[in-house]
């Protein structure tokens, strides 16, 4: 059951991300895409970009949203070294109002060769008013396995929507020293 909710979601995750396309000519034209516009990582950000951490405790880090009205949805590829640490869970922010119906996925990938991948992502459904333009929208929390080492979490593939628009966003790693 793991493995089709986790390819179902994949799926969807990856439907919107876009393919190759025909040509708008109706010609035998070349072939051309829109391209998705990329922005500095300031309207999406990750808190706090280093964390310290002992043997078999757990921390916490925040996915905000920064100054950007009519966001709706936010999504990532989180990946990590799951010899030193596990993830624990996924919790929503107070980015979204009560008011709103959101869905907050978030899946470590079952598939051999693919543990430490969590594909993650909160949207609202449907129309949802008095979303600000700043917030947590997410908490991710993680459990240390290892010792004496230092790793990141890194993110790929993140992006949110702003009045259903795709804007994609470079997120930096969060380091992670393990006492």
């Amino acid at each position: 059951m793991k493995k089709l909710l986790w390819c179902v979601f994949a799926g969807m995750f990856l439907l919107s991300c876009g393919g190759g396309g025909g040509s708008d000519s109706g010609g035998g034209g070349s072939a051309s895409t829109t391209p998705i516009p990329v922005v500095k990582a300031d309207p999406i950000t990750v808190i706090p970009s280093a964390v310290t951490a002992n043997t078999d405790g757990q921390f916490t880090i925040r996915m905000s949203v920064n100054g950007v009205q009519g966001v709706n949805t936010v999504r990532s590829l989180i990946n990590f070294d799951p010899s030193l640490i596990t993830y624990i869970g996924a919790t929503q922010g107070t980015f979204f109002p009560s008011s709103c119906t959101v869905s907050l996925v978030s899946s470590v990938s079952p598939n051999s060769g693919e543990e430490g991948k969590i594909i993650f992502g909160i949207t609202t459904l449907g129309t949802c008013a008095d979303v600000p333009s700043s917030g947590t929208a997410v908490r991710f929390t993680f459990k240390v396995i290892g010792s004496g080492q230092t790793t990141s979490i890194s993110f790929s593939s993140s992006s949110y929507f702003k009045d259903w628009l795709e804007n994609t966003v470079v997120l930096p790693p969060v380091q992670v020293a393990i006492k």
